[in-house]
């Protein structure tokens, strides 16, 4: 498989996982991907569907957490890890 396909399937299977696992897997599954697949903005798809589906209206709490993982593992990949 090339690049693209890979990263299309890894989009498809977090997507489909919305419905199907809880939010505190996909945070985990999440943070392993952001380590391993580069600029994988899947996350923050994947936590704004959850907003959407399950949250409160007016309230971005899962988009928000989503973002701020997001942003605490780039950090922690391209400063800490990789020097």
């Amino acid at each position: 498989m090339n690049n693209i396909t890979k990263r299309i399937l890894i989009s498809v299977i977090s997507l489909v996982s919305v419905f199907i696992f809880p939010w505190y897997l996909l945070i985990a599954f999440g943070i392993v991907m952001i380590l391993f697949v580069p600029l994988y903005l899947e996350f923050l798809v994947v936590g704004y569907w959850l907003d959407v589906l399950y949250g409160l209206p007016g309230e971005n709490t899962m988009f928000l957490t989503f973002l701020v993982i997001f942003l605490v593992v780039i950090y922690i990949k391209k400063n800490l890890l990789l020097k």
